[in-house]
């Protein structure tokens, strides 16, 4: 599966850490940016990701920041993006399955680095429930988005 990642500052350094790790897992991943420590706006690497994703809808998403919170609000600002943020490896796994989740986002600074990996391949594992009551919420999900 493509994966498109990104980070800002405070994430490079995970980001750069989990690529190796991903691409183990069989994954391709096209990482757009940031590629240093300078500081950098999380949105525009947001947008980026989030547009790429929405681009090609067999594809996920990872970004890293300090909260992972900016990011997530930042991605989902894009039609189509269901960004969500990772706490745990059973929340983002519930919330690929339950809620199509196609971004993840993650603390750089309040999650460890080897508890957000587990969180990756929790995300990157789950495939999304196809029942009846998901695909109905999706769709008032979409109606949503689309009427705003």
């Amino acid at each position: 599966m493509k994966i498109f990642i990104g980070a800002d500052h405070r994430g490079i350094a995970q980001i750069t850490n989990h690529k190796s790790q991903i691409t183990k897992w069989g994954h391709e991943i096209e990482d757009l940016g940031t590629r240093s420590a300078e500081p950098v706006d999380y949105p525009l690497i947001a947008e980026k990701v989030a547009r790429a994703v929405v681009a090609d809808p067999q594809s996920l998403g990872i970004l890293i920041c300090g909260s992972g919170q900016g990011m997530c609000v930042a991605a989902n600002k894009i039609k189509g993006v269901r960004a969500g943020v990772g706490i745990n490896p059973e929340a983002i796994r519930a919330g690929r399955e339950d809620d199509h989740i196609n971004i993840l986002c993650l603390s750089a600074s309040f999650i460890d680095e080897k508890i957000n990996l587990e969180i990756v391949k929790a995300f990157l594992d789950a495939q999304p429930k196809t029942d009846e009551r998901y695909l109905r919420r999706l769709n008032q999900i979409q109606r949503m988005e689309n009427e705003s």
